[in-house]
């Protein structure tokens, strides 16, 4: 099975990391993909804010706390994560 860290799904470090952020030519895929995540992102971040003031006490929380706890085992990704 294939794995994928959740950092690799990030667009934004996706792109930089392919040295894809300027290119010569048009890239509305990289483009519409970078508009969409920044509003989810923008999106996300204000939920958050209403119920928690902080990072420290997103992972002090006994539900949303543990969703980061185990990050190196991965995402499955690809045909053999069925």
């Amino acid at each position: 099975m294939l794995l994928a860290r959740i950092a690799d799904l990030d667009p934004e470090r996706d792109v930089a990391r392919r040295g894809m952020g300027r290119t010569p030519f048009a890239q509305p895929r990289r483009d519409n993909l970078l508009s969409f995540w920044a509003v989810t992102r923008d999106f996300v971040d204000r939920y958050l804010a209403l119920y928690y003031p902080d990072d420290a006490a997103v992972a002090g929380d006994a539900v949303t706390g543990d969703n980061g706890a185990r990050p190196s085992e991965g995402l499955p990704i690809g045909q053999g994560s069925r």
